[in-house]
Formats: structure tokens, C-alpha cells, sequence
């Protein structure tokens, strides 16, 4: 039974990994194919682990009869499945991917639920050469790809996507050392109310890399993500935050400055104890801040979720959701988390005054706002035409580059800036 997984009885990782390392020392040509059941925490969580064990039981099944032979078949772990092929084409991997991709598709029932999947599929080719270790790991990058790619997919190794790895692989060690290094720094963009008047400075990291130099934010924070190293920037950027904020009110800036949260920052055990710490290290009042929340920080929409931003908002911090209108589930949000204010994203911006369907949309979540008492700043304000619309309907503050670029803090000034068209003729 050491060799074989009890739930499934199909073999384990182990089993797979001495068969594989057996079949490269005989020089056999072969694939590996690695299958990862999307969102399967979802099914977990939302039915129970034991609708969910059911349901790998007949993953396992369907996998079974596609199996060729010969072949090992393996669980790997949770919800993660291998199949080692022997004496195969490339081609014939894809193809058998592609089947694979087909049979799970129909719904899977589990008693009273019917359950629908897909898989994310990586698949690594060998002519007999090479280790097991290099095996896997090609095999572990094209799962990755085929995720990022928009799951239910399948993607084959190759050596494209290997260098692809190895930059990323770089560039997570040098953004390692430049947390230790303190090569990061924050640029501020001010969000301007209907006066013109700066109501509050959104904080925006930016990485000053020695070889690369200013990397924008696009390249290195998905990288911070998923590396997991974006809680300690985090808890940075709210330290230096606070300590601007500190020196601005001494100088006679009544601003505060915007924080964004991380959806992985929610995964901290005590994130609101965390960021409290830091206020009282920096003896900087909560006043000085807000933070401003994604989305994606509450698909999990848990009792921890609910408990942390309940947590942030009694330590007197404006919360405000961020990027709305782009989820599936804003208005939802709004009604089950105590929200401060909303973010409009710059996509019902971009084709203001022009868009009767951007229009309608702003419009109606001007006026939702407005009932609900929730502030609102509109995003990627960038000419006048649009700052006059949002002006005219009642939006409270407005950022963008029509008002300020992002700068460093010694070049942000607090002077009123124009507001309407007329004040730039």
C-alpha cells in the first residue's frame, strides 16, 4: 500500500517518480502528462470535503478508462493527477490531453449535486534522455503556463517556455534582494475633489532596480504575488505610508494616503493586528490612511474576510473597493462588507463623454453611491472632457494623469489644481 494512494487506489507520486526514474535509465522514450483539476478548493468549500473526495474517486474513474497501457497512473496530491506514458509520440500525448480535456467536461454527479469540472493539463516529452528531476520540472512549468493561460487548456513543454521560467526565476531573486536592499520606493498620485483641492495620495510602488532600472509595476508585482513575497511589501509600503502621511501633517497637508491591499495579504492570520502594530510604531494616526481593496481579495468571501475588514474599519481606516464594476460580484460586495467608498475602474472612464453605454454606467453608480453614502473616485481621469463629466454628475474626487502622474513624494505639491476645461483654456 506504500506505493498506492487509499482514497483513489491509484498509485502515488512516489510510485510514479521510481517508475519514471526506471523507464530514462533504460533510455525510453516517453511523456508525462500533469493534470490539475480547476478550482477544485471551490468544490471543497462550498459542498464539503467529502462530496469533494467523492468526486476525485470519479475523477480517477474517468482518467482510468482513458488510460492507455501501458502507463502508470498517479494521484499526486490533493486534487493534481499524473500520467506517465511509455514508448510515445509527443503527438500522442497532446492527443490524449485533448481527449482527456473532452471527458471531463460533462457534469460528474455526487449524489444531490452535479458537479462540473475542467482540467488544467502540462505535458513533458522525453527521447530517453535527461533525469527525472528535469522531467518534473518541465512537466511542473507547462501546468503553470497552461493555469495562467486561462485554465481548462493544455500546454507542452518547451524550451521557450523553460527560458520564460528562468527569467522569472531571476527576476524573483533580484526582487528578493531588493526588499533587503530598500530598492523600492513609493510615487504618490493625488486624487483631486471637486474643488480641485488634494483629498488624499494614492501610494504606488515602484521597483528602482540597479541593472533594470524603473520597472513598471506590471512586470514585477505579479511576480511579488505569486512568490508570496508581496505580505512583506506590503507591510513596507504602509511603514513608509505612514511615515510620509506623519510628515505631510507636520507640514501642514491634510491628506491622507491610499494603501492597496493585496488579495494574498487577506491569507495573514492577523493582518489588522499587523498593520495596527505599524500605526503605533510610526505613531501615525489611522486617520492619515485608507486602504483600498480588490475584488479578488474577497472571492473567498469568508468568515476570516469578513472578520479582518470589520478588524481594519474599527481601527478607523476608510475601506474603500477598489477596480469596481470589473468583478462579477460587486454589488454583492457592497451589500455584505462595510465598504467606505468605491474605485470606479478606469474602463467605464476611458470613453467618457463619448460612450452612451459609459455614460449610463457611471451615471448609475454615481447615483447608487449616493444613496448608500459611500464616497467615490473615479480612475484614469486623463483629459478634460472626461474630468467635466464626472464633475457635472457629481463625482466626488477624481485621479489621473489629466491632474498628476505618479511622482515621488518630494515632488507632490498641494496647490489646487484646475478641475474643468474652462480652467485650462
Amino acid at each position: 500500500m506504500a506505493h498506492y494512494d487509499p482514497l483513489t487506489h491509484l498509485a502515488n507520486r512516489h510510485y510514479l517518480v521510481q517508475r519514471l526514474e526506471h523507464l530514462l535509465s533504460q533510455g525510453t522514450r516517453l511523456s508525462l502528462l500533469f493534470i490539475d483539476i480547476d478550482h477544485f478548493k471551490r468544490i471543497n468549500d462550498a459542498l464539503g470535503h467529502e462530496v469533494g473526495d467523492f468526486l476525485l474517486v470519479k475523477i480517477a474513474t474517468r482518467l482510468t478508462r482513458l488510460a492507455p497501457s501501458p502507463c502508470v497512473l498517479a494521484r499526486s496530491g490533493g486534487d493534481e493527477f499524473m500520467l506517465l506514458l511509455e514508448a510515445v509520440e509527443p503527438a500522442e500525448a497532446l492527443a490524449l490531453g485533448q481527449r482527456i480535456v473532452s471527458d471531463l467536461e460533462p457534469a460528474i454527479q455526487i449524489g444531490q449535486y452535479e458537479c462540473f469540472i475542467s482540467p488544467s493539463i502540462g505535458i513533458a516529452s522525453s527521447d530517453g534522455d535527461g533525469t527525472a528531476n528535469d522531467l518534473l520540472k518541465q512537466v511542473d512549468l507547462a501546468l503553470y503556463a497552461a493555469k495562467g493561460s486561462g485554465r481548462n487548456c493544455i500546454v507542452a513543454y518547451s524550451d521557450t517556455l523553460g527560458a520564460v521560467a528562468e527569467r522569472r526565476h531571476q527576476l524573483e531573486l533580484e526582487l528578493r534582494q531588493a526588499l533587503e536592499l530598500e530598492q523600492f520606493v513609493l510615487h504618490f498620485q493625488p486624487q483631486v475633489d471637486s474643488q480641485g483641492r488634494p483629498r488624499a495620495m494614492e501610494a504606488l510602488l515602484r521597483w528602482q532596480s540597479p541593472s533594470r532600472g524603473l520597472v513598471p509595476p506590471g512586470e514585477f508585482i505579479p511576480v511579488l504575488e505569486e512568490s508570496g513575497m508581496i505580505i512583506d511589501v506590503t507591510r513596507w509600503v504602509f511603514r513608509q505610508a505612514c511615515r510620509q502621511a506623519r510628515l505631510w501633517q507636520q507640514q501642514g497637508h491634510a491628506v491622507r494616503i491610499a494603501v492597496n491591499l493585496s488579495p494574498l495579504d487577506f491569507r495573514q492570520a492577523d493582518l489588522a493586528g499587523c498593520l495596527q502594530e505599524i500605526l503605533h510604531e510610526e505613531d501615525a494616526g489611522p486617520e492619515l490612511l485608507e486602504l483600498e481593496i480588490t475584488e479578488s481579495a474577497l472571492l473567498a468571501a469568508d468568515d476570516h474576510v469578513q472578520t479582518t475588514l470589520t478588524r481594519l474599519r474599527e481601527l478607523g481606516m476608510p475601506l474603500l473597493l477598489d477596480d469596481f464594476g470589473t468583478g462579477y460580484a460587486s454589488l454583492t460586495y457592497l451589500q455584505k462588507f462595510a465598504f467606505d467608498g468605491i474605485k470606479i475602474d478606469r474602463e467605464f472612464v476611458a470613453d467618457l463623454p463619448d460612450s452612451a453605454h459609459s455614460v449610463a454606467l457611471v451615471r448609475g453608480i454615481l447615483t447608487m453611491a449616493s444613496h448608500l453614502g459611500l464616497h467615490v473616485v473615479a480612475e484614469g481621469v486623463e483629459n478634460d472632457r472626461q474630468a467635466a463629466f464626472l464633475l457635472l454628475n457629481g463625482c466626488p474626487s477624481l485621479q489621473g494623469y489629466f491632474y498628476a502622474r505618479p511622482q515621488p513624494a518630494s515632488q507632490c505639491h498641494f496647490k489646487t489644481h484646475d478641475i474643468l476645461p474652462s480652467a485650462r483654456a
